[in-house]
């Protein structure tokens, strides 16, 4: 009954408001480069404005459908084969920084409509704008990092993964999609998109693989093989031979949620066979990637429950030890903080212990599980994250970050796994995602995660605008 009337309430919706797109964006497979508003149903780009010499960045889309399923289905047209043929030629002979976006409710990969001139006409999907907002400042922080530390710029290549974020068109009306459309999320994430980035990510760990054998063949690295546990091949000290090209994958609000089904076994799984000590094998913590990060994201704490329980009973985290998931939650986000349990504690009605806390509280929101808060502040502290991780700052100290304060619990240094709750003023409710400090600060702990085994050594001690330097 309750289904038969669920399917007749969305009928009636759908006849008065009409359906979201059912389709996808990006239909032409042929590179384009140039401007946003000249690659509006593009599968590929490159950013140039006119009278640039050189491109910004790469931006791929690849969409899926409710079921998971990708736009289209095969052949050499789809999506994802010209995405990934795209990034195999480029790491053939450069280092990439490779980012992945995954939109959230209300939102989908939609361009520029052709024709639109001017920046009141342009009615891209707000995520996309602000992704590549983000790649083009992330492209230049990236040419500013890589002089100082006397190495060549990699590309920054961006992949957005699209899905269906609104059924209903209409404003007001489509509020009421939100059990609806996490659903559908959290079907996506179970599909296609794990394929999507472990394919990315396969071509991270190929160069990594390269590296490691040109290290260990050219400067006589003694190579360390433990087969029946799983274990890297390491130099002499312990640490993990890696390449310059590094992948980071983020999910916004129900974007959240499709990246943690897509990808949360495999960090339980690379959680639980870091050998914290073991002669030969790897110490630091291995994520997906080199870093996950999930703004709002609309899922219950208890799937975070098993990283959460592997993080507090290990003790100790090696230097070269990096963020590998990062979590921010506006303390302003209604959707999560009230819509999410209110739609847990009715789908959790007839399970066993279904209203435990942590079952119907969204990750964010759960406070045993949150490690820090992020707030501004008059007079931001002399010590960066940056800082922090390399120089083992004490847990209990609070830490600047894009002229931020991040303050932590008592908890291991550099544990990895950063559940952060952020000021509402910061992050202003669900979807505002686009406070100039925030993307700052995302960036920031982009550019950490994704430093190199060398650049950890050789980077000074403050490379963090809007910090002052250790005294």
């Amino acid at each position: 009954m309750k289904s038969i009337f669920a399917h007749l309430l969305f009928s009636v919706f759908v006849s008065i408001a009409g359906c979201a797109q059912y389709g996808p964006y990006r239909t032409s497979p042929a590179l384009c480069e140039g401007s946003t508003s000249a690659c509006t149903d593009s599968m590929l780009y490159r950013h140039k404005d006119a009278g640039q010499a050189t491109f910004d960045y790469s931006l791929g889309f690849v969409e899926f459908n409710d079921q998971g399923d990708l736009w289209p289905a095969s052949g050499s047209q789809q999506q994802m084969a010209v995405v990934l043929d795209y990034l195999q030629r480029q790491a053939a002979h450069q280092d990439l920084l490779m980012v992945v976006f995954v939109h959230g409710w209300h939102h989908s990969a939609k361009g520029q409509t052709p024709g639109a001139t001017s920046l009141h006409e342009d009615d891209r999907d707000g995520n996309v704008k602000t992704f590549q907002n983000v790649l083009l400042g992330l492209s230049q922080a990236e040419r500013k990092q890589a002089a100082v530390l006397h190495r060549a710029p990699r590309e920054v290549a961006g992949i957005y993964v699209g899905w269906r974020g609104d059924s209903i068109t209409l404003k007001g009306l489509n509020e009421l999609t939100f059990w609806d459309r996490k659903n559908t999320a959290a079907q996506v994430g179970h599909g296609g998109v794990t394929e999507l980035l472990s394919r990315i990510e396969l071509i991270k760990r190929t160069q990594d693989s390269k590296a490691r054998d040109a290290a260990v063949t050219g400067a006589g690295l003694k190579a360390l093989s433990v087969p029946a546990t799983g274990c890297e091949r390491l130099t002499a000290t312990g640490q993990a031979i890696t390449s310059q090209t590094k992948l980071v994958v983020v999910g916004h609000s129900f974007g959240g949620l499709v990246v943690q089904s897509a990808v949360g076994q495999i960090l339980e799984d690379r959680a639980v066979r870091t050998k914290g000590g073991d002669y030969g094998c790897q110490l630091d913590v291995e994520g997906f990637g080199n870093l996950v990060v999930l703004i709002n994201p609309a899922f219950e704490a208890q799937r975070y429950s098993v990283i959460h329980n592997l993080a507090a009973t290990r003790n100790y985290y090696p230097a070269q030890q990096l963020p590998v998931e990062l979590i921010l939650t506006s303390q302003s986000d209604d959707a999560t903080k009230y819509l999410f349990p209110a739609g847990r504690y009715v789908s959790t009605l007839f399970d066993r212990n279904g209203w435990d806390p942590k079952n119907v509280t969204a990750v964010g929101h759960y406070k045993p599980y949150i490690t820090h808060t992020l707030s501004r502040s008059p007079s931001a502290p002399g010590i960066t994250l940056k800082q922090a991780w390399l120089k083992n700052a004490k847990p209990d100290r609070d830490l600047c970050v894009a002229g931020l304060t991040l303050s932590r619990k008592q908890l291991s240094e550099r544990n990895p796994y950063l559940n952060v709750s952020v000021a509402g003023d910061l992050i202003n409710g669900h979807n505002d995602i686009d406070e100039p400090q925030i993307i700052e600060f995302i960036k920031q702990v982009i550019l950490l995660s994704t430093l190199s085994d060398n650049d950890r050594q050789t980077a000074p001690a403050d490379i963090d605008p809007g910090c002052a330097p250790v005294i």
